[in-house]
């Protein structure tokens, strides 16, 4: 048996695969009787998120950014 998808989930609780990502990702956004909908969709499933889903959850994202500084060539007046 294929290993269960969002898709299958939100076809299985009759929800969009949006709200399927909203329950796993930002819970608190979804109303209370959705989410265990999904959740236990995705239970009788047998659906995990995948690991990246679960291990980036409470991070913050360090973004880092590079820029060359250009000088501008002196000019004499003669």
């Amino acid at each position: 048996m294929a290993r269960p998808t969002i898709y299958s989930v939100a076809d299985e609780a009759g929800v969009s695969i949006s709200t399927v990502s909203l329950v796993f990702n930002r819970p608190h956004k979804v109303r209370a009787a959705t989410r265990d909908n999904v959740v236990a969709a995705a239970h009788r499933l047998g659906y995990r998120p995948p690991a990246r889903a679960e291990s980036s959850r409470g991070q913050l994202a360090t973004v880092a950014v590079a820029a060359p500084f250009s000088t501008v060539p002196s000019c004499s007046l003669r």
